[in-house]
This record gives structure tokens, C-alpha cells and sequence, in this order.
């Protein structure tokens, strides 16, 4: 994963205002007309995308966190999603037509592209170990045209551009001054060819759409903080036949008596004061487990640690709660005051 904030030059508790400058700043210095380069360029509106959305930036700082830990993460931002984005965005003229210039002069190379989806699981589920059927929508090879876009399989020179996949312009000022631009065809998308007849299939795209299932076995104990990767799984591109990955990123559903800390796992563990001073032996029900405490006479803890029992190697913390009975009978009252008369000799 790219450091954003190395790109753009600017520290991390940056201000957004200083962010939003920045990016003027060194989006006018290296459009690729000025003679930056375009790979460059895009990291430069990719860092940008990110650090100017609060929810983007905290869940980027977080995952720069983990990194340091090992972890390796991507943020994904193909020309669609970034286009779609800064087409919104209240720049002046100058910035606008200059981001809208590289969109339509330096179009995304065709390749495959890999799919990030959230895993909703439970907290048992991490423990025990369970089985996720997983249903989705990918990009496949139109098996019609053969992801030629073309009922006939036959591409023909396309007659806008000439097959040069570029369209040129000219223009005047009232100087006399002659412009030229040139930018990419609209009728082939700059390919040079169109299809001899349109596709029924799939309109011409070279793809459809098609609803995938896929069955991930997850282990007692499992990393939830690991992304699983499901190679050829992705998006299938048409002209390289060649297909993405599937990214799936482990969400905790919210239990109602553990937290999550770390790899720990906090609970709670109700005994009565009785129980506390002559010690006793608990059987605790975890997620089906049967786990054996030994609660010796006069424990003084707040809380027990039973090691392993966490996640991924963590453990499970049980915080001592007073079971206070809600009522007394006469005699137990009796035996509690002889108790404590006992105690205070």
C-alpha cells in the first residue's frame, strides 16, 4: 500500500485545507502536459481520494498501523471509481480541465481487475471454526463473441478515428492562432476497432455478469485480521482472458457478552462472595466448550485469564462480577452475621 501522505508531501495530522493545497499544488506540476508522468499523476489523485474523506483517511491510518505489524493491505482505485469521484469535485477551471484532460488522454489499460468484499462473521464462529457460503456478481468472458463484443467474432476499423483510436480537433482564436487537441475515440473507446455486428450477449462489452458461490472454509481460531485472497476469482478481463482476485476482509459482528481486545477475548464470570472465600470449581460454557475453572479459597483477582483461548493465540479474560442475592431468608441473614462476627475476631 502507498504512503499517501509521503506522495502528497504532507504530514499525517495534516488539516484537510492543507491536503486540498497540496494536491493544487502538485496536480498543476505534474500533469502528464507539463511532462509528468501519468502512473504518477494517478497516484497523486489517488492519495488525494483518500486523505480528502474522512471515513477513507481513518480507515487508511488505521490499516498503515497494522502494516507495521506486517499486515499488507491495497486500496484499490481504478479510473472509473476516481473519475466518477473527481467529476464532483469544486475545483477551479484551470484544475478541472486539466483532471478531466488525463482521464480522457491516459484511459486505464485493460486488465484484469480484483473484487474486495466484507465477510460478516460471528464471534463463535472465529472460535469454533465455520463454513461461509459466499454469493457475489463477477465480470466473465462473454462465451458468445469470446469477449470480442462482435456476434461474428470479426472486429472492423472504426470509422470515426480510422483505427488510430485518437479523434483530432482544431480550433482559432481571434488572434489566429491555431489549437489542436486530440483525444480519445468515443466510438471505440480508443481501441481502433468496433465490432462487424454488436454482440446479443452481452451488448458489445465482451463480458456478463455472472452470480458466483463460493464455499471458505474458516478455522477454529482463525486471524480475523487476515485478508483471505481467492486467486482467479476477480473480474475477468476480455482481452487478456485473464481473471482478478477475490479479496474477502473479516467484519466481527458484535457479540452481547465478550469484547474484543486485541487477541483477547473479555467476558464476565458471576460467583458469589461464599463461592470467593472457600474456593470452588466453575464449569464455564464457551461458545460449546466445556472450560473447568478453579476458583481457590479467598481469591482476591478482579479477573481470570484462561491462556489460549482468544484469538489467534490470545486469551480469554473473565472479569470477576459479585453475584448478590436479591433476598434473604431469616436463617441465612442469621448465619451471615455469625459469619461476619466470626471474621471480625
Amino acid at each position: 500500500m502507498d504512503d499517501y501522505y509521503q506522495i502528497l508531501g504532507v504530514p499525517e495530522n495534516a488539516s484537510e485545507e492543507e491536503i486540498k493545497k497540496r494536491f493544487r499544488e502538485l496536480a498543476k506540476k505534474y500533469h502528464p502536459d507539463v511532462g509528468g508522468d501519468p502512473e504518477k499523476f494517478k497516484k497523486i489523485l489517488e492519495a488525494y481520494r483518500v486523505l480528502s474523506d474522512k471515513k477513507l483517511r481513518a480507515e487508511y491510518d488505521q490499516k498503515r498501523k497494522m502494516m507495521r505489524e506486517g499486515f499488507s493491505f491495497d486500496f484499490p482505485f481504478g479510473f472509473e471509481d476516481l473519475h466518477s469521484f473527481f467529476r464532483n469535485q469544486n475545483f477551479d477551471d484551470l484544475l478541472a480541465n486539466l483532471i478531466e484532460e488525463f482521464f480522457d488522454f491516459y484511459p486505464e489499460r485493460a486488465e484484469a481487475k480484483d473484487i474486495v468484499l466484507d465477510l460478516e462473521v460471528n464471534l463463535e464462529d472465529i472460535i469454533a471454526g465455520t463454513n461461509k457460503s459466499i454469493k457475489y456478481k463477477r465480470k466473465v468472458v462473454c462465451n458468445v463473441c469470446n469477449g470480442t463484443g462482435s456476434q461474428t467474432k470479426n472486429l472492423i476499423i472504426c470509422n470515426v478515428c480510422n483505427g488510430t483510436g485518437r479523434v483530432r480537433s482544431r480550433s482559432s482564436f481571434f488572434t489566429g492562432f491555431i489549437f489542436e487537441t486530440s483525444r480519445i475515440c468515443k466510438n471505440c473507446g480508443g481501441k481502433g476497432k468496433i465490432p462487424e455486428r454488436v454482440c446479443s450477449n452481452c451488448q458489445g462489452r465482451g463480458y456478463v455478469i455472472k452470480e458466483e458461490i463460493i464455499n471458505i472454509n474458516l478455522p477454529p481460531h482463525f486471524d480475523p485480521k487476515e485478508i483471505i485472497k481467492i486467486p482467479g476469482a476477480g473480474d475477468q478481463d476480455p482481452f487478456s482472458k485473464k481473471s482478478g482476485d477475490l479479496f474477502l476482509r473479516i467484519k466481527i459482528n458484535p457479540h452481547p457478552k465478550f469484547k474484543i481486545k486485541g487477541n483477547d477475548i473479555i467476558g464476565e464470570l458471576e460467583i458469589n462472595v461464599i463461592d470467593l472465600l472457600l474456593g470452588k470449581d466453575i464449569i464455564f460454557d464457551y461458545f460449546g466448550e466445556k472450560i473447568k475453572i478453579h476458583i481457590p479459597p479467598g481469591f482476591k483477582g478482579d479477573s481470570i485469564r484462561i491462556p489460549r483461548k482468544g484469538i489467534k493465540g490470545g486469551d480469554l479474560i473473565l472479569k470477576i462480577i459479585f453475584k448478590v442475592p436479591q433476598k434473604l431468608s431469616r436463617r441465612a441473614k442469621e448465619l451471615l452475621e455469625e459469619l461476619r462476627k466470626e471474621l471480625e475476631d
